[in-house]
């Protein structure tokens, strides 16, 4: 049904504004908007992303302006378009609009079906616009079905009483309208964006997602800022160790492994650990103020913050240590095309590849130490775990393989824990840990004495 109402909205377009194939306009541009058109907002990835990267190229070319504003005019006017769609793309077309283009989104704002939609693109919920009433009077319009008016109550708290607000923004995440939980978490941003940071970790998935997604949206990474990491354990350690985590796939749950493994990897009094929920911190200088950056981090369905795997790179690299957890393996993955990324695999080894068999049936098997020699495995001994075996890994590159476990499921042996040395730097790739359960104090010894290596305290 979905891709019926994208072919059907795409020839409305096409027809509409006269794009069709040759004009300047591509085809693929289009189709993303009629995606976008009909979607929740932020996914499908892939379409908002070419539209992100094509909007800023039309604005020094005025025919082509004109042909992109009249393709995303007639999305935003169309009966099938969402109000979550009707949103991103009025936003984009403000930002190219000419006059002609903002009387006619500004007329949509006498629609009560479109005023919240528009009213948000085009930025229109300052809250000076907003006349001073009672805080009861404000809270009633929250409470109300009507989004124009939501978004109305939740400015005037924000301006006139913004200790109230916080919560009520909060509350306001869980709307199904895109306007409207985009207006509370922008509003929050604006009031106390500490608060909205802190309270990040605590919202459910979905509500995660939104706000991720928003901050890049609304580009409010400047007044969102990214949090100091937490030193842990062992304050003035030889060693200074990252532990970066606060996204992953929902079934692993990170609030609980990654505690765990800072506390493992504590027991050796040399490593200072570091506690960060919030992996936008990969993409910043500061990672070079550290001996060791673990991953506990998987970007499921969100995009990789801007700069995060170069940086991150580019720090391994020049020296520094690399830890991966588990499901780290898939970090950087491209969710729409699902292809492998080799750029993060050159520092990482293996990576996870969506294409070949994730894991056997979650359960107990035996982990052979295959190098007893390496420091990180020299006085282990086999050992049993219940876990996820992961049989998904892919990559070229040589690596030292220091344990293995076989599959119930076709007999072959794979890789559980490896060691490569990317340029100057040091990795060690673990793929053990999928819960507390997983977690036993073999695993944390390995984890440990892995991060000593890559810290180079063999």
């Amino acid at each position: 049904m979905r891709k019926t109402y994208y072919s059907v909205l795409t020839a409305l377009v096409l027809t509409a504004s006269g794009c069709l194939p040759g004009t300047q306009v591509p085809d693929e541009i289009v189709e993303a908007v009629s995606i976008i058109a009909v979607s929740n907002g932020f996914q499908p990835r892939k379409p908002h992303y070419m539209l992100e990267q094509f909007v800023p190229a039309v604005t020094t070319d005025k025919k082509q302006r004109s042909q992109l504003a009249s393709v995303l005019l007639d999305a935003i006017t169309s009966d099938q378009t969402t109000p979550a769609g009707r949103t991103v793309l009025a936003q984009h077309l403000a930002k190219i609009a000419d006059n002609s283009d903002l009387r006619k989104l500004k007329r949509m704002l006498g629609n009560p079906q479109t005023e919240a939609d528009i009213r948000i693109a085009l930025g229109e919920t300052a809250a000076s616009q907003i006349k001073r009433e009672s805080l009861k009077v404000y809270e009633a319009e929250i409470k109300s079905n009507d989004p124009a008016k939501q978004i109305s109550g939740l400015s005037g708290i924000s301006r006139y009483y913004p200790k109230a607000a916080p919560q009520h923004c909060l509350n306001m995440i869980n709307s199904e309208n895109h306007a409207v939980y985009a207006t509370a978490i922008r509003l929050l941003a604006e009031l106390d964006a500490n608060v909205l940071m802190m309270e990040l970790s605590r919202l459910n998935k979905e509500n995660q997602l939104k706000v991720m997604h928003v901050i890049e949206e609304q580009k409010l990474t400047d007044i969102v800022p990214i949090a100091e990491p937490v030193i842990r354990f062992n304050k003035g350690g030889e060693k200074k160790v990252l532990l970066v985590t606060g996204l992953e796939y929902p079934g692993h749950p990170w609030r609980e492994t990654a505690p765990m493994l800072a506390g493992f990897l504590a027991q050796d009094k040399r490593l200072e650990v570091s506690y960060i929920e919030d992996p936008r911190i990969l993409a910043q200088s500061v990672l070079n103020s550290y001996d060791v950056i673990v991953l506990n981090y998987q970007n499921h369905q969100v995009p990789a913050p801007d700069g995060a795997l170069a940086n991150l790179k580019r720090v391994v690299e020049d020296g520094k240590g690399l830890v991966l957890m588990h499901f780290a393996c898939g970090a950087f993955i491209d969710w729409e095309t699902k292809v492998v990324n080799t750029e993060f695999a050159e520092i990482a080894g293996r990576v996870w590849n969506p294409n070949l068999r994730g894991h056997d049936p979650r359960g107990l098997f035996r982990v052979q130490i295959t190098d007893t020699d390496h420091p990180i495995t020299k006085g282990l001994t086999d050992f049993d775990t219940d876990d996820e075996l992961y049989t998904c890994l892919d990559g070229t590159l040589p690596i030292q393989v220091l344990a293995t476990a076989k599959s119930k499921v076709d007999q072959k042996d794979y890789p559980m824990a490896f060691v490569l040395t990317p340029g100057k730097g040091r990795t060690f790739h673990c793929v053990l840990g999928h819960d507390l359960k997983a977690m036993n104090d073999t695993v944390g010894e390995l984890y440990r004495h892995g991060t000593l290596w890559t810290a180079r305290l063999e």
